[in-house]
Formats: structure tokens, sequence, C-alpha cells
């Protein structure tokens, strides 16, 4: 089902947005998977906090005008994850950059499975996810940033704003259905930033939901957590209104 909707959406903004950002990165996917497809290994999911990091990435390049995995400021892809909460353990990064070309994706996409290094990133089987971030200069040259991870899981659904409900939801889906276990750990920080909730939870099925109390009425912040090697894997804000 959730294949179904990344397609619906993926050929909605091909039709509507053709050179969209979003649109062009989610081709860069669907190109990343059918490579991978064909060499006989699993699709990577999109993960948005990598696209997150991917998205900054690119966008500083294209800013400053650079092309390379440190930025201006020295910061290596670890310390560009690590600034936003991503302490990812196994993590790698692909860059491409074109320009004057009908097809920039494509382009990135040739120039990647060409060059040894970043073809052994999109056909590794040690990542699971990925992020894709794209950005384009004033003088219409494409920056892409791919960021590659592991995760234990991924997040499917969490409410984000809360009105009246004195509940967060969420729901999880392990990564690797095979395995029996899983973990994750929820912290939950008020607007103080005093911890509310430290709690671990264990996939005893594929999915696994989860109910967050929110105790009075004002923002929170929701931390989760792979336990197992202690890196956050998604973060955002809720609130809480009466």
């Amino acid at each position: 089902m959730r294949a179904f909707k990344f397609w619906i959406r993926y050929l909605f903004l091909r039709l509507v947005a053709p050179n969209a950002r979003v649109t062009l990165e989610f081709k860069l996917l669907v190109l990343l998977n059918q490579a991978r497809v064909k060499s006989g290994l699993k699709k990577l999911f999109f993960a948005s906090d990598l696209r997150f990091v991917a998205r900054k990435h690119s966008q500083d390049m294209a800013r400053n005008d650079y092309f390379a995995h440190d930025n201006l400021s020295g910061h290596s892809p670890k310390k560009r994850f690590e600034n936003n909460s991503l302490s990812e353990v196994v993590a790698g990064e692909n860059l491409a950059m074109n320009r004057g070309f009908k097809n920039p994706t494509q382009k990135a996409h040739d120039g990647l499975m060409n060059s040894p290094g970043h073809r052994a990133n999109i056909l590794s089987k040690v990542y699971n996810c990925v992020g894709i971030g794209l950005a384009i200069s004033q003088d219409k040259t494409y920056y892409f940033t791919q960021n590659f991870s592991y995760k234990i899981f991924r997040v499917l659904s969490h409410s984000k704003m809360l009105w009246i409900s004195s509940y967060c939801k969420l729901k999880l889906r392990k990564t690797d259905e095979s395995k029996s276990y899983a973990k994750v750990r929820v912290i939950v920080k008020n607007y103080l930033d005093e911890v509310v909730l430290d709690q671990d939870f264990d996939f005893k099925y594929t999915t696994v939901k989860i109910t967050v109390p929110l105790l009075k009425s004002g923002k929170y912040s929701v931390e989760l957590v792979d336990p197992l090697r202690n890196f956050v894997v998604n973060k955002f804000k809720v609130q809480k209104v009466f």
C-alpha cells in the first residue's frame, strides 16, 4: 500500500510539476532503486530526516559555489549528521553535479553508477534507506546529495499537532521483518527541555503503535531513538492545546 501511494504521488508530480525539486528527487530515488533491483537487492526506503540533511548540503554547495563532501566550515558528512541530531553509525554519501543537460537527474544517476565508489554506495547491502536532496544554483547548476543509512525501524506516521487530544500517537515498522526483535526508545521533553517520558518499547509484531501521554498544555519535542546503537532516528514537535 505504501509503495502504491508513493507511485501515485510520483506520477502526479511528474504530470503537474515535472521539473520541481521534489519530483527530481523522487526520480533519482526511482532510478537508484531500479539499479538495486536489477542487482538483486532490496529497494531503499525514503527517509525524510536524511533528505533534510541532504537538501541542506546541496543548498550550501549551490549557494557558495563549491562541490565537496566537507562544507566550507570543514564539517564532514558525519559532523553534519550530528549537527542535525542524526548520529548514524552506518552512513554514506554520494554527490553529483551537472549543468546544461535536458535530463539532469538521469545524468547524475549515470555519473554515479559509472563511478566505482558511488556505485558501491548505491548497491550496498549495508544500507536500507536514503535521503536525496537537490538544489539548483543561479547559473542552473544542479547539485544532488544522497545520504545513505541503516535504520532498525521506520516511522510510518505520527501526529504533529494536537488540539484537544491528550496523546501523541506514533506508528512504527521494523525494517527487517525476518527479525523477531526490535526496540524503540521514546524521549519526550516539554518546552523547558525537561524529560517527561523516557521509555523503551518492544516490537512484538512487525508494526508497533505507541501512545505518548502529554500531561499539560504546551509544546513538546519527541525523539525516537534506536537503543541498540543509541542514535536519533526521528525528531519532531507536537503541541497540546486545551
